[in-house]
């Protein structure tokens, strides 16, 4: 970067991009510092200011008087390029909001003779070369804490709580100075004061600020203030939406049905939120997410504008119609290979919300996959669950849940309680004349031929096994 800051050619024109409190500005203060004294440096902070106010500011650093009342954009450019000519120099636009940039090409100097750095969340600056800072590793993020604000001995102490206490800030720069900053003012309080800190970070948002009034530079929650305040109200409404997604992300095909509009219209959202550094990819191609702390703001915004439960109903509808369509096809290719976190957020929700009938299609459209993914006591939770809480949703339905149940004893060895469990549901699907039922006569014989059943549960079954095995034979 420094290279092409000193190169006095065209490519002397850097960006550098990235999500807030991710250190632009630090970065660029570091190289103003550094390159102070080498070459004639000007910082400019833009924001959202004024464009005349920004021509004008740097007239004076270039040592330019007052530009006529009457001067158009063009003309005190133009102005500003002599001096620049005149003056060759390094200027450090600092903090470029969306709205700013199409002012940039009014403030740019010259290159060559002068350079410039560009810090913005914004990736589209219109420049060739771009910088984009990521979130720092876990070994930066512990020197971080470490050094700068000497919670060295501390960090050695409790290593394990301070590798927690980097995960909860999400290796964010500005929340893991903030959060040092306050760990070291809580040293005394505890004989473990990270691991003390890190049970407050339950609500990062409200404790990852520091000050009565704090700036955005002192709180996480006023930094993405900014960020938000730079959205259009579409593009705020998607941002909202995507925090029901888990950390492991969500396809453009969920966005798209959580936003109401067509998956290549979802792409070219995703595409602008991305320019603004409010969406990142994911490991997994065709797989995008929001940072951890950037959930937690947008999930308090879903919350405050009172969307939360019908974005939260329409995430648990997708999945389930997901799975219903993927039912059969379990591999890795498969597009809900990678839905086991999202399906967890969607039954958790439907659960805390008490909505048996939603957890039990959660639990049980995707039974094949719950099968792969062989999270067996879970599963056996949403489903028990489901069965204990709902009351007037559909027999068929409450044939599924104790058909699920079933498989799930069935895969513990529990085949007394799997055979209790089948009779049950045989019994709510001969009512309805479900064809399902075909399939449990079977597996129930299977079991019984292969493990024997207690006397009860023969006496309960034997009369509908052997009506089954009728049925099959014609």
């Amino acid at each position: 970067m420094r290279a092409a800051l000193e190169s006095q050619t065209s490519v002397a024109v850097v960006g550098v991009a990235g999500m807030g409190g991710i250190g632009k500005t630090e970065l660029a203060k570091y190289l103003c510092r550094e390159l102070d004294g080498q070459y004639r440096v000007i910082w400019l902070g833009v924001y959202n200011r004024p464009l005349a106010d920004l021509q004008s500011e740097l007239a004076r650093a270039l040592g330019i008087g007052a530009f006529p009342p009457n001067a158009t954009d063009q003309s005190r450019y133009e102005t500003l390029l002599a001096a620049f000519h005149a003056n060759s120099c390094i200027v450090f636009f600092d903090g470029v909001y969306k709205s700013s940039i199409p002012a940039l090409k009014f403030l740019l100097p010259p290159s060559p003779p002068c350079a410039a750095l560009i810090t913005s969340r914004q990736r589209e600056l219109g420049i060739a070369k771009l910088v984009e800072l990521d979130v720092m590793t876990l070994d930066q993020s512990l020197e971080l804490v470490r050094e700068a604000h000497g919670l060295g001995d501390a960090i050695k102490r409790e290593p394990d709580a301070a590798i927690e206490l980097c995960e909860l800030c999400g290796y964010l720069p500005l929340a893991l100075d903030i959060a040092a900053s306050r760990l070291r003012k809580q040293l005394h309080f505890s004989k473990t004061p990270v691991a003390t800190f890190n049970q407050l970070l339950t609500n990062r948002l409200k404790e990852l600020q520091r000050g009565a009034n704090p700036t955005r530079e002192d709180s996480i929650a006023a930094n993405m203030d900014l960020s938000y305040a730079d959205l259009d109200d579409a593009d705020r409404r998607r941002w909202r939406a995507l925090s029901v997604f888990a950390p492991t992300g969500f396809m453009p095909r969920a966005a798209a049905t959580l936003w109401g509009e067509s998956e290549p219209d979802a792409r070219t959202s995703i595409e602008h939120l991305q320019d603004g550094s409010l969406v990142m990819n994911v490991e997994q191609v065709g797989r995008f997410r929001l940072h951890d702390l950037v959930r937690d703001y947008a999930t308090a915004k879903l919350d405050e504008c009172g969307e939360s439960d019908t974005t939260n109903r329409a995430h648990a509808e997708f999945l389930i119609a997901l799975f219903d369509e993927n039912y059969t096809a379990v591999s890795l290719d498969s597009p809900v290979a990678h839905e086991l976190e999202n399906l967890r957020v969607a039954a958790n929700w439907a659960r805390a919300k008490q909505d048996s009938e939603l957890l039990a299609r959660l639990a049980t459209a995707p039974r094949n996959w719950l099968m792969v993914f062989s999270i067996w006591d879970e599963w056996l939770g949403w489903l028990n669950f489901a069965l204990r809480v709902g009351r007037d949703y559909a027999p068929g339905l409450k044939a599924n849940v104790l058909q699920a149940i079933g498989d799930v004893q069935q895969f513990r060895k529990e085949n007394d309680a799997a055979l209790a469990s089948y009779a049950q549901a045989l019994e709510l699907f001969r009512r309805v004349g479900d064809r399902e039922a075909t399939r449990l006569y079977r597996q129930a014989a299977e079991l019984w031929n292969r493990n024997g059943m207690t006397d009860l549960i023969k006496q309960i079954l034997a009369p509908r096994i052997a009506e089954g095995e009728k049925n099959l034979a014609h």
